[in-house]
């Protein structure tokens, strides 16, 4: 590090510089982590790089998670689809797609061919 820049990571201004640089270019997920650190511990190096690691690590199992919870969604919709299940709906039909065209020739009284 000191090959590519003047920063000092051993000196107090260093540190505070290189902190907000992590912080800076930390990814969404880590840095709304580490903003969220408060007390004594939000400037020690040492912690935000333990709290960096642990969210990085844990993104695999918030992933596993998302997905449990899209499958059980599409096998949800999927059931939903299925005539004879669940209670009947109460209320009137609903009305499918209108066929524009055949309702203006309802109402004009022309046929298609008169077009």
């Amino acid at each position: 590090m000191r090959r590519h820049t003047t920063l000092d990571p051993g000196s107090d201004e260093g540190t505070q510089q290189l902190i907000n640089l992590f912080l800076g270019q930390s990814t969404g997920d880590i840095r709304r982590k580490l903003q969220k650190i408060r007390g004594p511990n939000s400037r020690n190096l040492e912690t935000l790089l333990d709290e960096a690691w642990r969210v990085f690590s844990n993104r695999e199992e918030g992933y596993k998670q998302g997905m449990k919870k899209l499958a059980a969604a599409v096998v949800k919709e999927g059931e939903k689809g299925k005539h004879g299940q669940g209670p009947p709906k109460q209320g009137p039909p609903r009305l499918g797609k209108i066929n524009v065209h055949f309702v203006r020739n309802l109402v004009t009284g022309k046929t298609s061919a008169q077009n």
